[in-house]
């Protein structure tokens, strides 16, 4: 008895997955390094925020920017935390 799954891609639509995976690997690769040397520690997260905006709207996507309001935010759980480690941050 054959059992055929939810979401079972036929052959041919996987291998055209696949081979566009990998055409895209090295520029995917290229921007994760990118993402990774951003900042993105609360109240720091302009240049992570900055490209993946513009990686989005690249694509399509409608996109709009705010700023997060640090007032409402510090009595929210973690904001001591990465308040923290902001500080050490800029010691080193």
């Amino acid at each position: 008895m054959s059992v055929s799954l939810p979401g079972e891609v036929d052959s041919k639509l996987s291998s055209r997955i696949l081979d566009a995976l990998a055409d895209g690997f090295e520029s995917q690769l290229d921007f994760t390094m990118d993402l990774m040397r951003q900042p993105s520690v609360r109240g720091q997260e302009n240049g992570a925020q900055s490209l993946m905006y513009t990686a989005l709207e690249s694509r399509g996507y409608q996109m709009d920017r705010w700023a997060i309001d640090i007032g409402k935010s510090k009595h929210t759980p973690g904001f001591l935390l990465s308040k923290l480690i902001t500080a050490m941050q800029s010691m080193s």
